[in-house]
């Protein structure tokens, strides 16, 4: 069985981009999308945050674009793609953590971002370990390779 887990990490890029249009945190008892918040953050003197937030939203729209180039058999550099999972993931991350630090409660939102983004982070991990055909970048996935690579890459941690 194959698998393209590039394509099906930008779906969890898409979840996190979906996450900002629902409620992430009650301020105050007013439930704020990401958009809200980011506007909050800027309005009171943590403008760094708000634009860093809305950072977060542009490059989870280009993982989910990269996603559809993908689908389309459009070339699209791995380390590019990578960079934009990364970042996406790092910083959805970055922001929950900021938030519980801050003691505000989490609503469905927040919760949609860190799913996508933890499905971005594995499945782009996985795809790291498969097959890469350098022509086209598509992924070749099966199960016994991917046996095979992690064997050896356990056998290569051992020496």
């Amino acid at each position: 069985m194959y698998f393209n887990f590039r394509v099906i990490s930008k779906i969890g890029l898409l979840l996190v981009a979906i996450g900002f249009f629902m409620p992430i945190v009650s301020v105050l008892t007013i439930h704020m999308s990401g958009f809200l918040l980011a506007d909050f953050l800027i309005n009171f003197e943590q403008t760094s945050s708000g634009v860093l937030l809305y950072a977060l939203f542009a490059f989870a729209l280009t993982g989910t674009v990269i996603g559809a180039l993908l689908l389309f058999k459009i070339n699209v550099p791995p380390l590019i793609d990578c960079l934009v999972t990364l970042i996406c993931v790092v910083g959805s991350w970055y922001f929950a953590t900021t938030l519980q630090g801050e003691g505000l409660p989490f609503l469905s939102g927040i919760y949609v971002m860190l799913t996508g983004s933890t499905i971005a982070l594995f499945t782009q991990l996985l795809w790291s370990l498969s097959y890469l055909d350098p022509t086209d970048y598509k992924v070749q996935f099966s199960l016994a390779e991917f046996d095979t690579k992690l064997q050896r890459l356990k056998n290569s941690l051992d020496s």
